[in-house]
C-alpha cells in the first residue's frame, strides 16, 4: 500500500504541522462582515467584552449572514441574547430566529410602551454610534 493511500485512510498519519495549523485556522475562520458585526456589538454594549467572546459572536453570525438573514434581524437577535441570562454565543442563532417572529394579535398598551421604548433606544444608539464614528 502506498504512503498516500495510508494518509488518505488515516488523516492523522503524515499530516504536517502546516496542515494542522491550517485546519486549526479554518475552524475559526469568519468573514470580515461577521467581524464588523461583532465589533459594532462590542461598541453598542459599551466595551469590556473579551476578544474571545467577540470572535465567538462573529463565528455564530457568519452563517446567518451567509443565509441572507437581514442585518437588522441579526442585530435584534444579538441584543436579545445579550439581555438574556444565556451565556454562550452559540445560542445567538436561536435569538435571531425569535427576532423574526412578529406578533399575530393586537398589541396591548404595555407591549406598545415597550416597543416605543425600544424604538427610542434604537434611535439613541444610532446617535451614539454616529458620534463615535
Amino acid at each position: 500500500m502506498s504512503a498516500e493511500i495510508v494518509r488518505a485512510q488515516d488523516p492523522s498519519r503524515g499530516t504536517s504541522r502546516a496542515s494542522k495549523r491550517l485546519a486549526e485556522l479554518n475552524s475559526t475562520a469568519r468573514s470580515s462582515q461577521a467581524d464588523e458585526f461583532a465589533r459594532a456589538f462590542g461598541q453598542w454594549a459599551g466595551g469590556g467584552i473579551p476578544q474571545q467572546t467577540l470572535i465567538e459572536i462573529a463565528q455564530e453570525v457568519d452563517p446567518l449572514i451567509a443565509d441572507g438573514i437581514d442585518a437588522r434581524q441579526i442585530a435584534d437577535g444579538i441584543k436579545r441574547w445579550h439581555a438574556s441570562d444565556r451565556l454562550y454565543p452559540s445560542q445567538i442563532p436561536t435569538f435571531v430566529a425569535k427576532a423574526a417572529r412578529r406578533p399575530d394579535g393586537p398589541q396591548t398598551k404595555a407591549t406598545q410602551r415597550a416597543a416605543d421604548t425600544l424604538t427610542i433606544a434604537d434611535q439613541l444608539i444610532a446617535e451614539f454610534t454616529q458620534e463615535i464614528a
